[in-house]
């Protein structure tokens, strides 16, 4: 519940957000934010953007990769940007 109401104080401010997941962050306030934007569409998040253009200049994909090669606790400890990587370590 905490993570919803900073989530909602924000009102759609990227770093508020940001802090937000930083201090609150669960699978709970995943799966919650998963329902309502992704799953059900309770709530609307602004102008949906055209990201055609990413995809169409996507990487090649590699060969020989095996994804069981990521799984585990991932660790963000330093970011490129100032305005949302400043905060505490993070699990991913």
């Amino acid at each position: 519940l905490k993570g919803v109401t900073c989530l909602g104080n924000c009102r759609g401010e990227q770093e508020c957000a940001t802090r937000c997941f930083a201090r609150f962050g669960s699978e709970k306030l995943n799966d919650w934010l998963s329902c309502t934007l992704e799953e059900k569409k309770c709530v609307v998040t602004g102008v949906k953007q055209d990201t055609s253009a990413f995809y169409a200049t996507a990487p090649q994909r590699l060969s020989n990769f095996d994804r069981k090669a990521l799984e585990g606790k991932w660790w963000k400890v330093r970011g490129y940007n100032a305005k949302y990587d400043c905060f505490p370590c993070q699990v991913n």
